[in-house]
């Protein structure tokens, strides 16, 4: 009988979707009266937008905004072909903002890093130009000391890897989603170095729109555990949870919504790696985006609308007993495709 409901139910989502799948009108319709399923998402974009304009508009303290501006600057300091003059049209709020946030300077590396990068960019560009001149003004009006250690440099200046192909190949080969973990406390302060490794990722603009929520009480852990779908046989298993959030609140436009997941991944990749290295091993568990386990992930780790999780990862001490599957990657002809 459950197979045969099921059965009914999916002859007659595919009649829907049959009916609704042929343009974008007909789309819009569907998902406004059959499916809910991005509700969640278009809240939290527009409640990230929301916080993105009021500290940029009204405080002129947008730390987001800052590093993708000083990003950009920094880009065209980088230029072979550089223009003496470039970034008008947004170098005003840049500097507006970085006056608002000089206070957390000692504090904050990227503030650090924005200041150097400025002082940098007044070096280079035309100060002749009305606007770059009274920026220019504006920022060098209260004294201040100067390193180049945060610039723009030569990439022959780039520190050498001493790490091969074949090191680095064997150290993805070991890393595998492990599941069966020993009953010990996992060491804080190697999750720690794993993430600031994590750190290191490329993101866009350098916004890195995401922190790690470390999970070490137990009541939560066990509860976070059960939530996801993919965890089901060994949920209790797991010594610690980390959780990827997402801050929807890092960006100004909807084109923008899904690099949380981008940015995130790319970090998440560096983490399990580095935990590799440090004898610790994980594995990724996909955050389905359901209502209901939105709901409860919000209310159990406190989140604001504008944040949301993008994955999960369990991280321990393998068991040396523990089987782990084999999970055959793609052949590379598959994965490629010449144009």
């Amino acid at each position: 009988m459950k197979q045969k409901i099921k059965y009914i139910y999916r002859q007659l989502k595919l009649a829907l979707l049959k009916l609704f799948y042929s343009n974008r009108v007909l789309a819009k319709l569907y998902y406004f009266f059959f499916d809910t399923s991005f509700n969640r998402e278009m809240f939290s974009v527009i409640q990230g937008k929301r916080e993105y304009y009021k500290t940029s508009l009204e405080e002129s303290k947008n730390k987001y905004q800052l590093v993708r501006n000083i990003h950009k600057i920094e880009k065209g300091i980088s230029m072979k072909n550089r223009r003496t003059i470039f970034a008008l049209d947004f170098i005003e709020e840049t500097v507006e903002t970085y006056l608002n946030l000089k206070n957390n300077l000692n504090i904050d590396s990227q503030i650090s890093w924005a200041k150097e990068v400025l002082n940098n960019y007044f070096e280079i560009a035309d100060s002749t130009n009305p606007i770059i001149g009274k920026m220019k003004n504006e920022f060098m009006r209260i004294p201040d000391t100067f390193e180049r250690k945060n610039v723009p440099y030569k990439s022959n200046e780039r520190a050498e890897s001493t790490i091969s192909y074949d090191d680095f190949l064997a150290l993805n080969k070991r890393r595998r989603s492990v599941r069966w973990y020993q009953q010990t406390n996992v060491n804080i302060e190697l999750v720690n170095k794993a993430i600031e490794l994590s750190l290191q990722a490329p993101s866009a603009c350098n916004r890195q729109p995401f922190q790690y929520y470390v999970i070490q009480d137990e009541k939560i852990l066990r509860r976070l555990s059960k939530l996801p779908m993919g965890t089901t046989g060994y949920a209790d298993n797991i010594p610690l949870l980390v959780a990827i959030v997402g801050d929807l609140s890092a960006y100004f436009d909807e084109r923008d919504r899904h690099v949380i997941y981008i940015d995130s991944s790319l970090s998440a990749m560096s983490f399990t790696l580095a935990l590799e290295t440090l004898g610790l091993s994980s594995c990724i568990i996909n955050w389905p985006d359901i209502e209901m386990k939105e709901k409860k992930i919000q209310s159990l780790l406190k989140l604001n609308n504008s944040q949301r999780v993008t994955m999960l990862i369990s991280v321990g001490y393998a068991d040396q007993e523990g089987m782990i599957p084999f999970s055959c990657k793609k052949d590379i002809k598959d994965a490629i495709k010449v144009i």
